[in-house]
Parts: structure tokens; C-alpha cells; sequence
């Protein structure tokens, strides 16, 4: 099978699973939306958000580090290595648990400006302990591309945790959120925990020697992913709480119902890049003419799905938001529709990105980071005090364009790693079509000239890309 096919294959099952998770996701933020309304999702976004804020500085990092630490692992040397990893995430889940539960108080009042929800923290430690230990497990499947595996777990959880979200928002309300986040947790540790089990994985136990060594080693390295992967989480929540403090809890709710509208609509390329891609580049990462090939056949597949998704997100937000929400959440879409630009930008530059962390350029990567998590920061906020919500909108397309300018620049002059001339042209011309498209959608008046134009460019695009995915298929078996 070809790479191209190989990754369209991948793209298609975690495809799959997100159209299931998006169906039960369709039904737990329209509860949300029925019964919590937009302060009750702006109450989830803060406490998500300190959540992962709490789970990125005590992970480490080694989500990432893991995978390629399993992912060049010998069959014979695996058991050894699995016995390590899961040692590892096991004492860092138990900090994270107990620095959770000893601050809970802190956390409550510096999140929601009161003491009120001390309780919530403490329960939340459970979540957060299940979290970090889960990440031995998502990391040996993944290195070792047990993709169905992954995949299978996920619907399962997904299935199970829609059966929690119903009767506890419904009797708890408010409280249900963070009720729920702790249930979902429990059954996703507990579904993986299954599925892991039927593979079979020994484990064999390592010298106090041997386990200090390849620890201090995976700590290491994961000491840089750490603080960029806590700098993005940080970033993200400085942004909420100052929405909360400037605006209000509605225009909070608005900024996490768009996010969540492009985040999952989306994410079907970005599942893929960070299940598939990146352990096939680790591989790679040696050989600059493999890591090329990977890149920019991770690039093209990328283009090809992403781009209709994005056009039809356009052309469809509002009927988006009323079926994922409600009418009250209306006032996410005008940072929907800025923000899609931002999308494609993204996806194209985390692929560049991951190449980075493939070869070790650590200094680079956490230099980069730190530099747009100020810019970040900074660019959204001074988009929300100008313009509120579109002004996030605008500030997250921005952002993302000057974070692929710097990591294009920095791939090609530091790691040689670059996208070929028909990417780079294919990347040029979809960014100004879904520019254009952003446009049309803003500035011309008349509902339907709008829907005939987006709605014409939208169904070439589509029949574009189903063309392309028929002709990687109709690629015979090498």
C-alpha cells in the first residue's frame, strides 16, 4: 500500500470515529446549551482549562517523548519499556492528583474570584490522576499504530460517556459539568485499560539502574515539550480568564462555543497528524529524504480533506451553531467565520512543526513557542478589548499565519525540511480562495447571492478532493 493511501486509510478511520463522536457531541452540547445556557458552557470552558493547564505541567511532556521512546523500541526490548513508562506516568498522575486536591481552594478562587468551588478542584483531582494515566497506554498504542485499536476505544467511550452527561446535567446542572468531567475520565481509563488487555503487551520489570537511566532520559527531552506544551495551555487559559474579568461569563461561553465548533469539526486531519503522522516521522527522522516524503505526503492528504471541510463550515456556521447549541450562541459565528482561515494555517504548520520534535531540535522548538505564546496572548486580547468576539476571530487567523511563516522558515533553514513547489502552490491557492470566501461570507449583503457563490466553490472544492481520494485509491498496490 502506498503512503498516500496509507494515510488516507488512517485519515478515514479516525474520520469515522469523529463523525460518531461528533453525532454524541451533537447531543451533549445541545444539553449543555438547553440546560446549563451560555454561562454554564463558559463555566465549563475556565474549569477545562484549568484542568489542562494543571494535567500539561505534570505530564511533563511525556505524551510526546513517549511515543517516540516506544516507537523506535525493538519487540524484544518493548516489555522493558512499557514497565518503565507506566511507572513514570503512574508517580506523575499521583502529584498531579495531590497538588489538585492540596490547592484546591487556590484554584477555585483565582479561576472564579471565590472559594465557592473548592470543592469541584478536589473532585477534579480523580480526573486529573486518570488523565496522566492514561497516557501510557494512548502512547504504547500509538507508537506501536494500533489505530483501530484507538479507534474502536474511543467510540466506545464516547458511547458510554454520553449515558453520564444526560442525567447529570439534567439533575445537577452547573455542578453536573464537573461531575461529568470525572465520569468521562473513569470510563475512558477503564475502556482503554479493556482494550489494552485483549493485545496482550508483557511487561517485564527493569533494574532500579535501568529504570533511573531511561527515565532521567524520557524526562529529559520531555522537559522541553513540557514547557511548550504548558506555555499553549497557559496561553489559552490567561485568554479565558481575561474574557471572564473584562467581559462576562456569556461572552466567555460564545469564545468556547466557537472554539469548540472549529476545534471538532476539524479535527479529523489533526487526530490523524497526532495518532499517525508523527510516529511514522520519528522513524524517519534520520533520513531527510524519508521525512520530506512523510511531510508532504502528510501535507497533501492534509489539503485535500481539510480544504472542503473548512469551505462547508463556512457556508453552513449558522445552521452549525443552532444544531450543535442554540439560537442564544448565535454570536459565536462571526469568530467562526474569522477564524477558519486560522484553521488551515494551523493544520499546515503543525505539520511542519512536528518535524522539530521528530529530530530533537529542542531549543528551537521551545525558543519558537515561548515567542508566539506571548504573541498569542497579547494578539488576543488586544482583539477582544477592539472587538470582542470577531476580534478573537480575526486575532486567531493572524496568529496562526505568522506562526507558519516562522516554523516554515525554521523547517527549511534548520532541519531541511520544506514542502515541494505543488504543495506550496496548492497551500497559496487555497488560502486565497478561503480568504475570498471569508469575504463574500462578511461583506456582501444579499443571503443569497452568498449561498450561490460559497455554495458553487464549495461543491467544485468537494468534487475536487473526492477526485483526488479516488485516484490515491485507484493507486495500484506497490
Amino acid at each position: 500500500m502506498s503512503n498516500s493511501k496509507s494515510i488516507l486509510k488512517n485519515t478515514a478511520i479516525f474520520g469515522s470515529v469523529k463523525f460518531i463522536s461528533l453525532v454524541i457531541g451533537l447531543v451533549r452540547t445541545k444539553l449543555a446549551a438547553v440546560l446549563l445556557g451560555t454561562q454554564g458552557v463558559g463555566f465549563f470552558g475556565l474549569i477545562a482549562a484549568t484542568i489542562e493547564l494543571i494535567i500539561g505541567i505534570f505530564n511533563a511532556g511525556i505524551p510526546t517523548s513517549m511515543v517516540k521512546y516506544l516507537s523506535v523500541s525493538t519487540d524484544e526490548d518493548l516489555p522493558k519499556k512499557f514497565y518503565i513508562a507506566r511507572k513514570i506516568t503512574l508517580g506523575l498522575a499521583i502529584l498531579g492528583l495531590l497538588f489538585c486536591f492540596i490547592f484546591a481552594e487556590k484554584l477555585s478562587d483565582f479561576t472564579f474570584g471565590t472559594n465557592d468551588f473548592r470543592w469541584a478542584f478536589q473532585l477534579l483531582s480523580i480526573a486529573v490522576f486518570t488523565r496522566i494515566l492514561l497516557i501510557a497506554f494512548n502512547s504504547y498504542l500509538q507508537s506501536r499504530i494500533y489505530l483501530k485499536t484507538l479507534a474502536n476505544a474511543a467510540i466506545v467511550g464516547n458511547i458510554l460517556g454520553i449515558f453520564c452527561t444526560i442525567p447529570l446535567y439534567y439533575f445537577f446542572r452547573i455542578d453536573g459539568v464537573v461531575y461529568n468531567i470525572v465520569a468521562i475520565a473513569l470510563i475512558d481509563i477503564l475502556v482503554i485499560y479493556i482494550a489494552f488487555r485483549k493485545i496482550k503487551q508483557p511487561v517485564k520489570k527493569v533494574s532500579h539502574q535501568e529504570f533511573s537511566q531511561d527515565s532521567k532520559n524520557i524526562l529529559t527531552e520531555s522537559f522541553y515539550y513540557s514547557f511548550a506544551g504548558i506555555l499553549a495551555v497557559l496561553s489559552a487559559y490567561i485568554v479565558q480568564i481575561y474574557i471572564r474579568k473584562s467581559g462576562d461569563l456569556d461572552e466567555l461561553g460564545l469564545f468556547v462555543t466557537g472554539n469548540t465548533i472549529i476545534n471538532q469539526y476539524v479535527a479529523i486531519v489533526f487526530m490523524s497528524m497526532s495518532y499517525d503522522y508523527f510516529p511514522r516521522i520519528s522513524k524517519a527522522a534520520k533520513d531527510i529524504v524519508q521525512l520530506n516524503k512523510e511531510v508532504n505526503q502528510q501535507l497533501k492528504i492534509g489539503l485535500i480533506v481539510l480544504f472542503p471541510i473548512l469551505l462547508w463550515l463556512l457556508l453552513l456556521c449558522d445552521w452549525v451553531v443552532r444544531l450543535l447549541f442554540s439560537k442564544d450562541f448565535l454570536g459565536s459565528v462571526s469568530y467562526v467565520e474569522f477564524a477558519i482561515l486560522g484553521v488551515f494555517f494551523k493544520m499546515i504548520s503543525w505539520i511542519l512543526a512536528y518535524t522539530l520534535i521528530a529530530k530533537s531540535q529542542k531549543k528551537i522548538f521551545v525558543i519558537n513557542e515561548f515567542i508566539f505564546t506571548v504573541l498569542y496572548i497579547g494578539i488576543h486580547l488586544y482583539g477582544f478589548q477592539n472587538n470582542q468576539i470577531t476580534g478573537l476571530g480575526i486575532a486567531y487567523s493572524v496568529y496562526f499565519f505568522l506562526y507558519l511563516l516562522a516554523i516554515f522558515f525554521i523547517c527549511k533553514y534548520k532541519t531541511k525540511v520544506e514542502m515541494n513547489s505543488q504543495n506550496f502552490k496548492i497551500s497559496v491557492l487555497f488560502s486565497f480562495l478561503i480568504l475570498f470566501s471569508i469575504i463574500i461570507k462578511i461583506f456582501v449583503t444579499n443571503p443569497i447571492a452568498v449561498n450561490v457563490l460559497l455554495g458553487i466553490l464549495t461543491i467544485f472544492a468537494s468534487i475536487w478532493s473526492l477526485r483526488q481520494i479516488v485516484n490515491i485509491y485507484a493507486i495500484k498496490n506497490h
